[in-house]
């Protein structure tokens, strides 16, 4: 009797693993735990295999048991935060959470991937009524194009992983995003540029955050060489060389779009990548798929911390806009290392810290 009971118990474990198994798309897809059932119902087993297969998916090492147990009780509090937002997002919800390479750290260690940018939580991100000449130019003599991918039209570098080694260059990232794109646009050549050359160059700036300005800023006085020549290592050289490196691009300006205005943002995007200010919390670094409508808790007050790339705009089946995000997390972050922004509605401030560069010629 013992044995069969044994057996039923097994039975019923492999069945529910089967599940999760079947839920990945491939073996390096995020996790995505059952919608259907509460956290509280989730198996410990299924926890403890899942942070298994996570140490072996992230190359995960811990040196002592004191850090794995650390480790795990994070794992298992996201493991549960994405089960629970999963199981009880409205039918109107448009996207899916899932484990992936950040599911073992905490909000304030997650908050190191990037940094506060310089925009005062008081200031207001929508449309002005001293914009509203400017919102109706747009709306009168633009006739922008329903949506806009750059990847499509060869200007996105492959997604690059600030994540290993792990490094707050986010600001980087994102401003080398959008001049590649610029440059491809005018050269019709596609070259990956420094993102190592800002991080050791930009005074004030490091792999513990920067801002796009002063990268674009940098650019503008002493140009920039490809990722060939400068070479990223993720951490800052106790050195800059940029003197003995092989200059790849220039920008004559830069310039910031109207704070708050989506539709400028979206003007713009139609004719270059953008590299844009956000912020991010739990709920954006476990994306995984899907039109992302989830806002941060502050809303049009919470404070900048990321910066991304906008490299395209569009329109899902069910009629939701969105903006297309060049993140630098890797491949196996959100929709393969970019994510669809629910567009038209400031959410996660995504027009109030936006510059793109400007080349005049060659």
């Amino acid at each position: 009797m013992a044995k069969i009971l044994v057996l039923m118990l097994l039975v019923e474990f492999f069945l529910v693993f089967g599940w999760f198994l079947s839920s990945s798309s491939s073996a390096t897809a995020s996790v995505l735990p059952n919608p259907s059932s509460s956290p509280n119902s989730i198996d410990p087993l299924i926890i403890h295999q899942e942070f298994e297969n996570f140490i072996t998916e992230y190359g995960k090492n811990y040196t002592t048991e004191e850090e794995r147990s650390k480790r795990f009780q994070i794992f298992t509090k996201t493991f549960n935060y994405i089960a629970e937002f999963n199981r009880t997002r409205g039918p109107n919800t448009t996207f899916d959470l899932g484990i992936n390479f950040f599911a073992d750290l905490d909000d304030d260690e997650l908050e190191k991937f990037c940094g506060d940018l310089p925009v005062s939580d008081s200031d207001e991100d929508y449309v002005r009524d001293d914009e509203e000449e400017e919102r109706n130019m747009y709306n009168m003599t633009d006739q922008l194009p329903a949506s806009v991918d750059w990847r499509s039209k060869g200007a996105v570098t492959s997604v690059k992983d600030q994540t290993s080694p792990a490094c707050g260059g986010c600001w980087a990232f994102g401003t080398i995003a959008a001049l590649e794109g610029l440059v491809q646009i005018r050269k019709k050549k596609l070259v990956e540029l420094s993102v190592q050359e800002l991080i050791d160059c930009v005074e004030g700036s490091s792999c513990r955050g920067g801002y796009p300005d002063d990268a674009y800023e940098y650019i503008l006085e002493n140009q920039i060489s490809s990722e060939e020549f400068y070479s990223y290592v993720g951490f800052k050289h106790t050195y800059c060389a940029n003197a003995i490196t092989k200059r790849e691009a220039k920008i004559d300006q830069y310039e910031q779009v109207p704070q708050g205005n989506e539709l400028a943002l979206k003007r713009r995007v139609a004719a270059q990548p953008v590299t844009v200010g956000i912020c991010s919390d739990k709920a954006y670094y476990t994306y995984r798929r899907g039109v992302f409508s989830h806002d941060c808790p502050g809303g049009r007050t919470a404070k900048l911390n990321h910066v991304v790339a906008v490299v395209g705009y569009g329109t899902d089946a069910h009629g939701t806009d969105f903006w297309i995000i060049k993140d630098s997390q890797g491949t196996n972050w959100g929709e393969r290392g970019f994510m669809r922004m629910k567009r038209g509605v400031g959410l996660r401030r995504i027009a109030r810290y936006a510059f793109y560069p400007v080349i005049v010629e060659f």
